[in-house]
């Protein structure tokens, strides 16, 4: 991956190889410090043993590596579930996700499920401050999972509560008490 300057379309930065072999297979933008300015958020399959999540952002004078971390997950998104206006990131994989912090890359939030991943959407589904992570189970129990940030205005802190509802025929109707 090379980032170029947009009006000139000189090269300005190539990002580097990841240690010990690996590629890239999935880079997305997002503002992970909350500075203003989208950072280059790259997830590297095959590094041995895990996949290698690397945020790349201006320093103010040269493109360099902000942070780097391990996850298990190979599909990356974003969404705000802290104060401040950064964003932080969701990763998943076959039978897992994890929340990464955007500013530095700590593990919020790690789950893993009997069922596959099919799908993750990051949005605000409830209208307050913060983003909600739904997740779309398929297997022997398909089922949506849906994560809600508890953001308190005082607090840098996240934490999840994380709500089941099963889509299995057959199976109780979660929003008309019936079974």
């Amino acid at each position: 991956l090379v980032i170029f300057d947009a009006a000139t379309g000189m090269e300005e930065y190539e990002i580097p190889s990841v240690p010990n072999g690996g590629y890239s297979i999935h880079a997305e933008l997002a503002d992970v410090d909350g500075n203003g300015t989208d950072e280059v958020v790259i997830v590297n399959d095959d590094y041995p043993g895990s996949t290698l999540v690397r945020v790349i952002g201006w320093n103010g004078a040269a493109y360099d590596v902000l942070w780097q971390a391990e996850s298990s997950g190979s599909m990356v998104q974003y969404g705000q579930f802290s104060p401040g206006g950064a964003n932080d990131l969701v990763l998943w994989g076959s039978n897992g996700v994890q929340v990464l912090a955007g500013d530095t890359g700590a593990s919020l939030y790690a789950s893993t499920f009997d069922e596959a991943v099919e799908q993750v959407i990051v949005t605000n589904v409830d209208v307050d401050s913060s983003d909600e992570v739904i997740i779309q189970l398929y297997g022997a129990s398909p089922s949506i999972v849906i994560l809600d940030s508890d953001r308190p205005a005082d607090s840098v802190h996240r934490t999840f509560c994380e709500t089941r509802l099963s889509l299995a025929q057959n199976s109780p109707n979660p929003f008309s008490g019936a079974t």
